[in-house]
């Protein structure tokens, strides 16, 4: 493996590039403690980059590096962003992507966290689903979690045991109350004539993902109930 270019981005972290595409990052005080990295600290000397290289890191220098810095690291980075909130594991795969972890050894630390269940793709959709289902429309949160890397059939599943749960009320019903509540806020004082601003809250209401229909018929339902 081929070192083409070591660039220092902001004061504490060297960022490593290959010939093969992969890349790693190293913080100033790991750079200087590991001896495995004693030659390319001679080849950086005291400049802060080099952009054009070509310097040989052996498997075993690699090897090293991965195993006893960059990978507890973003173990430890791991379990610190899932100790304040949850997330998908593509979440945290851009999460540690966008840090400056390759692939591989992002997916290395996904497998850590998951083996712990810190990390539980139908744990993240479940919650979500339930602090939501009762202001957001099914299409709506079905899209939002297809987005963050949850599928439509593992979505579905937990929707159909939620429906169970749920079983006195249905999922329609659900969401036609979810759509006469945004009916009473955002057409108070409305003119039942003023068709602009109710094609407005229509339209809001449609790209929520809630049936053209359903809210049709509550849109008549709500004045109705006003005139009566």
């Amino acid at each position: 493996m081929l070192l083409t270019e070591i660039k220092q981005e902001k004061t504490n972290k060297y960022v490593f590039k290959t010939d093969t595409g992969s890349s790693f990052f190293l913080t100033r005080k790991e750079l200087s403690d590991l001896e495995a990295l004693n030659n390319i600290k001679e080849v950086l000397g005291g400049e802060k980059e080099k952009t054009e290289l070509e310097f040989d890191l052996s498997d075993s220098a690699y090897e090293t590096i991965s195993r006893e810095l960059v990978i507890p690291r973003g173990k430890r980075y791991a379990l610190s962003l899932l100790s304040d909130r949850e997330y998908s594991s593509k979440m945290l795969m851009d999460k540690l992507s966008s840090t400056g972890y390759s692939s591989e050894h992002a997916e290395i630390i996904i497998d850590y966290v998951k083996s712990f269940h810190y990390l539980d793709d139908e744990r993240y959709a479940e919650n979500y689903i339930r602090s939501r289902m009762q202001s957001k429309s099914r299409r709506y949160l079905e899209r939002k979690l297809y987005e963050k890397g949850i599928s439509k059939e593992l979505s579905e599943e937990i929707f159909s045991k939620l429906e169970e749960e749920n079983c006195n009320e249905s999922p329609s019903d659900i969401e036609k109350n979810i759509i006469r509540r945004e009916l009473s806020k955002k057409l108070k004082s409305v003119d039942p004539n003023d068709h602009e601003k109710i094609t407005k809250v229509t339209a809001s209401l449609v790209r929520k993902g809630f049936n053209y229909s359903d809210i049709n018929e509550s849109v008549s339902d709500y004045f109705s109930s006003l005139s009566s």
